[in-house]
């Protein structure tokens, strides 16, 4: 007889297991209840997906951003690929500073490093451009701009504005769908 709780429970039965297993599904349901209740007074928006790149300066026009940070990596500043999001913003007269040193998984010195020249500059906004690093980077830039501790030492949730723009695809999305269906071929 082994204790589980504060019953004696067979093992060899495995009614303790059941018992546990019966309280987890209870809690969990519970919870989700819970949630799917208090759901829709929940200050939650929906995000929205900006396709193009001239449709990022009306959402930080609104918002009376003049000042921006966009974080990449080398690759795509090599392509170029950020041109058409800073004539976008420059046009409307928002200024761009671009950080593209993001490494792969990127370190507590990149986040320090583009967190400078965000103070540097003013920014109020952070645009991640790119894959998962860039937005990680951003992430990390956007709580380091808020605190006053060394980003080593946080252990806090992001707390800034973080427009995540998206490389969209060449082809409409059936397309893309087929063309990536024949490449696992």
């Amino acid at each position: 007889m082994s204790t589980i709780g504060r019953a004696n429970v067979d093992p060899s039965t495995n009614e303790g297991a059941s018992f546990m297993h019966l309280a987890r599904c209870a809690w969990c349901r519970t919870y989700q209840t819970v949630f799917r209740i208090a759901l829709p007074v929940l200050p939650y928006t929906e995000p929205r997906i900006l396709e193009h790149a001239e449709d990022v300066p009306a959402v930080l026009q609104k918002r009376s951003i003049q000042h921006v940070l966009i974080v990449t990596d080398p690759g795509i500043a090599r392509l170029g690929l950020t041109a058409p999001l800073e004539t976008a913003l420059a046009s409307k007269g928002i200024s761009a500073a671009v950080y593209a040193e993001t490494r792969a998984n990127p370190t507590v010195s990149n986040v320090e490093e583009a967190a400078s020249l965000y103070r540097e500059n003013a920014c109020r906004a952070i645009i991640g451009f790119g894959g998962g690093s860039a937005m990680d980077c951003a992430k990390g830039v956007g709580h380091a701009s808020r605190s006053q501790t060394s980003p080593s030492t946080r252990c806090a949730a992001c707390c800034a504005f973080i427009v995540a723009c998206r490389c969209s695809s060449p082809f409409p999305p059936r397309q893309a769908r087929e063309a990536r269906s024949r490449l696992r071929r």
